[in-house]
């Protein structure tokens, strides 16, 4: 039987770094990961980041599901504030969800606008939402048990997204593109200006001056919005395909393609905003839809194939990270507090754990002659009841390359171990209870045993006292404040 060792993110610098041969007036080095020069290329795992200047140990992401809420549409998009979810929930309208216990969401209030709602966004006690059929519709959410329509703006064309700034909403307008709405009375929305973009306005995000608008069929169009009145543009950017979303995070925007030769992410540099450039690709099995982005991490919904979670801390690189399938289709998503929240089509609202679990790695192992059935670790020390091999103590100060120190094999079939100082006790199943010093750990040596009235599975050692699990015998506590004379 093969005793196995995973590492976590801390036993994972093993082996990291060769460091150079160090004179006499240079007595220390500092590595700031900025450059590969003393990179252990063979047994680096972790990721050397040298744009971040870091080392990151996480080796990958396993998204947990954490809770569910099947709304009774088909949920088109999602937007997170506090404890509230808020779902556009396409023939539904809106639906409101508590979402203060994750694993339970639970319906608060909903609102129906007589017709689809396919976005919204949250800013304070209100909501915006879009209404192909409408336009922009604003609601009050103070209470969010009884969300109420306080105002509302009929658009030309065909509304998909929204985007608000201070006192201004930026409504994309399909045919009729950019929508610019003065919303400084929310009772009355009113056109401030307007712009009309070569394609079909889909999705908008806003960044100072800066209006950035996926334009399908064209491709991303960045406009000046310092004169609300007047949009202008800044720059075009073609993508050749049907981009579907944007969000913008420092000088990077990041762009969802729908479907095309490469559909997936793109990431756009925009720190010149007046020439723009593609500086990273990730494609994807399926549709792409919506793109968040927290901190390294960009959250792409995938349609048919759930999310993906990629590393964007090298934006030339974006890397997959982790997945999760989804029992519908991921439209939209909305991260918040470490929880992905996906907008999942027919199958609602999906709650998403992705605050980065890291994914073990086997560093080192030592194949035991029998069964191994239980470990302890001491210091550098591992001690492993091996069945019928007997108790096994292994040197794991090197934990890739693990050594055996000392063996002792007992009468009986060693099930389970403790350590407490110089002494181990183990369970010997039906030998009942022995104690070995193990001062040296290359000799252990008998110190006594206690006769059970079952076979002995497991024990656990508080102070002067030991449980034992004896098997339909149930649990034995022995005085061990004298090793060699244990008693009941």
């Amino acid at each position: 039987m093969i005793l196995k060792f995973p590492t976590f993110a801390v036993v994972a610098i093993c082996a990291l770094v060769v460091f150079p041969t160090l004179g006499a007036a240079q007595n220390s080095y500092t590595e700031d990961f900025t450059s590969t020069t003393f990179k252990d290329a063979v047994n680096t795992t972790a990721d050397w980041n040298l744009v971040g200047g870091e080392l990151k140990l996480y080796s990958g992401l396993t998204p947990i599901l954490t809770g569910s809420y099947d709304t009774p549409s088909n949920a088109l998009s999602v937007a997170v504030d506090g404890d509230y979810a808020f779902v556009a929930d396409n023939q539904s309208g809106l639906q409101i969800l508590d979402i203060s216990n994750l694993a339970v969401p639970t319906i608060l209030g909903s609102y129906d606008p007589q017709g689809p709602v396919d976005g919204v966004v949250v800013a304070g006690d209100l909501a915006y939402i879009v209404n192909p059929l409408v336009g922009l519709e604003i609601l009050d959410i103070s209470n969010p048990a009884a969300p109420a329509r306080i105002g509302y703006y009929i658009s030309p064309g065909w509304s998909s997204d929204v985007a608000v700034a201070g006192d201004l909403a930026f409504v994309a307008d399909a045919t009729a593109g950019l929508q610019v709405l003065d919303i400084s009375d929310p009772t009355t929305p009113a056109l401030v200006g307007s712009y009309d973009t070569l394609g079909i306005a889909r999705a908008v995000a806003v960044a100072g001056d800066l209006a950035f608008v996926a334009d399908w069929g064209s491709g991303l169009e960045i406009l000046d919005i310092s004169n609300p009145a007047a949009p202008s543009s800044v720059s075009f950017l073609a993508t050749g395909q049907a981009i579907v979303d944007v969000e913008v995070a420092g000088d990077l925007a990041f762009v969802s393609i729908k479907s095309g030769f490469e559909p997936g992410l793109k990431i756009v540099d925009i720190s010149n905003p007046a020439a723009p450039s593609i500086v990273g690709n990730y494609v994807t099995p399926e549709d792409s839809w919506k793109v968040a982005v927290t901190g390294d991490r960009a959250v792409l919904t995938n349609g048919l194939s759930g999310i993906h979670v990629l590393d964007i801390t090298d934006p030339t690189t974006p890397t997959l990270v982790g997945t999760h399938d989804t029992p519908g289709n991921a439209l939209d998503v909305a991260v918040a507090g470490g929880f992905a929240f996906v907008a999942d089509d027919t199958s609602g609202l999906q709650i998403l754990d992705i605050s980065y679990p890291v994914v073990p790695s086997l560093v080192g192992s030592y194949d035991t002659p029998g069964f191994s059935y239980d470990t302890e670790v001491v210091g550098n020390l591992a001690f492993v009841a091996g069945w019928d091999s007997g108790l096994h103590i292994l040197d794991i100060s090197d934990p890739s390359s693990p050594s055996v120190v000392g063996v002792y094999n007992t009468l009986g079939l060693a099930h389970g171990v403790a350590v407490a100082g110089d002494v181990a006790f183990v369970a010997d199943w039906n030998n009942g209870l022995q104690i070995f010093n193990i001062s040296n750990p290359a000799t252990p040596t008998f110190v006594s045993g206690y006769g059970l009235p079952a076979n002995a599975r497991d024990l656990v050692v508080a102070g002067d006292l030991l449980f034992v699990a004896n098997d339909n015998g149930g649990l034995a506590i022995l005085d061990i404040s004298n090793p060699a004379s244990p008693s009941n």
